[in-house]
């Protein structure tokens, strides 16, 4: 019996996950009294010092999302073409595949 050993879980719904909150501040007493407001509340959030560093955390995440893009993009294209070679070796009969990337 093959078992199963990646353990998933449940995704949460977009109406249960929560926010972060960036906290970007230069003095070091705001970012703390912020961290402990946003602990208080249960918020998840992210201390920078600097505006500077939340930037390059935004276009890092800007660099990620568009490589992972085209790399859905790819595997799409790489999934129409197993189906049509599928479907080819199945004598033409019609194939419904359909990929769901979240």
């Amino acid at each position: 019996m093959a078992r199963n050993l990646v353990q998933s879980r449940p995704m949460a719904s977009q109406s249960e996950q929560k926010p972060t909150v960036f906290i970007v501040d230069d003095d070091p007493a705001i970012r703390f009294a912020m961290q402990a407001l946003m602990d208080s509340v249960n918020l998840r959030h992210e201390i920078l010092p600097s505006a500077d560093e939340f930037l390059a955390l935004v276009r890092l995440a800007e660099e990620f999302g568009r490589a992972l893009h085209r790399s859905m993009g790819a595997m799409a294209e790489a999934v129409r073409a197993s189906t049509s070679n599928i479907a080819a070796s199945l004598g033409g009969a019609p194939i419904d595949i359909t990929l769901a990337i979240t």
